[in-house]
């Protein structure tokens, strides 16, 4: 065909010796993938919605650790109060036993008296009170005869201890004679 139209006289035939020199061509290969990938709209969307549900998900869990902490809280709150009343009903406790009323209500639950007459005591200024002639602790100061309790206190034991076998042991016997003898190694004048 491009004979035939050469010989038509066609100036635009194929006439191989004015063709361009054709380039060497190289050789073929498998194309590399592209280097940033391009995402379209529906993986975009998809990550959002994903993210957007994952961080629901993490305020639910945030609210449900504020909910529990507010009811302990709250707890803690109630038992304070609680106790706060409790610390109120004890001061109020204490301060009607303080109080003159309160000693004498819990004097009598306890079994004393009350005075038949009142005594007013009367502050002494120094040097207007003579000193004591003789020891005020000492038993017979207040007309208590040490000798007398101890005879008496012996003959209780004596008395107690009628009708009994002492027993021998390592300590010495519980025999009493008279107003003297020894009771456990210890001795009775």
């Amino acid at each position: 065909m491009a004979s035939q139209a050469a010989a038509r006289g066609n100036p635009r035939a194929f006439n191989p010796a004015h063709a361009p020199a054709v380039p060497k061509r190289r050789p073929l290969r498998v194309a590399d993938p592209p280097a940033k990938e391009r995402r379209s709209i529906g993986d975009v969307g998809t990550l959002l919605a994903f993210g957007l549900f994952v961080l629901c998900l993490g305020l639910a869990a945030l609210h449900a650790v504020l909910v529990e902490n507010q009811a302990e809280l709250d707890e803690l709150s109630e038992q304070n109060g609680l106790r706060r009343q409790r610390i109120d009903q004890l001061q109020a406790e204490i301060a009607d036993l303080d109080s003159p009323e309160g000693l004498e209500r819990h004097a009598l639950a306890v079994g004393l008296v009350a005075a038949t007459e009142i005594v007013t005591l009367i502050p002494v200024t120094p040097g207007h009170l003579a000193p004591p002639d003789s020891d005020a602790f000492a038993l017979g100061a207040h007309g208590i005869d040490p000798a007398a309790d101890d005879a008496l206190f012996a003959s209780r034991v004596e008395s107690d201890n009628s009708g009994l076998d002492p027993p021998d042991d390592a300590l010495g016997s519980q025999s009493t004679t008279g107003s003297e003898g020894s009771l456990n190694g210890v001795r009775i004048e």
